[in-house]
């Protein structure tokens, strides 16, 4: 029998986690695009790389080779979606952003794709992902498509 010594990333970061129905994440992404407009999206994203920055920095700690797809485990923990890393992509379905906010022309899903930005930043990778495709504008899974950061952007990573 193997067992794994795996804690959750809210007791490795110290924090609380709160628990809140998708109601209240539309109301508050609505709210913002009143006042502020499209800029909630980025205020969003920002929130979730500081946040994956953070966790990944913290497994790194804990273990100095963790890969991505060990650092993703934090999306579906924190009930933002099932989510599967491929070669050149992720995958996300179910994703509590696009069901709470429904249907839209362009993808939604800030916080999770600023969480995965954050992350492979934190492990110090060469590359992003990018939200390409989003369920809320009726695909059947988010995707997020890799890229690969250019110079300039590496060296602003480690500033």
């Amino acid at each position: 029998m193997h067992t794994t010594n795996y804690m959750p990333i809210s007791e490795k970061l110290k924090e609380r986690y709160i628990s809140f129905p998708g109601s209240v994440f539309k109301q508050y992404f609505q709210s913002m695009g009143q006042i502020i407009g499209d800029v909630s999206a980025g205020t969003l994203q920002r929130a979730g790389s500081d946040f994956g920055k953070r966790a990944a920095v913290s497994l790194r700690r804990e273990n100095r080779k963790a890969k991505l797809e060990d650092a993703l485990k934090i999306i579906e923990e924190l009930g933002l979606g099932k989510i599967r890393l491929a070669e050149d992509a992720i995958y996300l379905e179910d994703s509590f952003e696009a069901n709470a906010i429904g249907r839209s022309p362009v993808p939604v899903c800030n916080l999770t794709s600023g969480i995965i930005h954050g992350l492979c930043m934190g492990l110090g990778l060469n590359y992003v992902y990018y939200e390409e495709k989003c369920t809320a504008q009726g695909n059947n899974a988010c995707v997020f498509k890799k890229r690969e950061l250019k110079w300039y952007e590496r060296v602003q990573a480690v500033i």
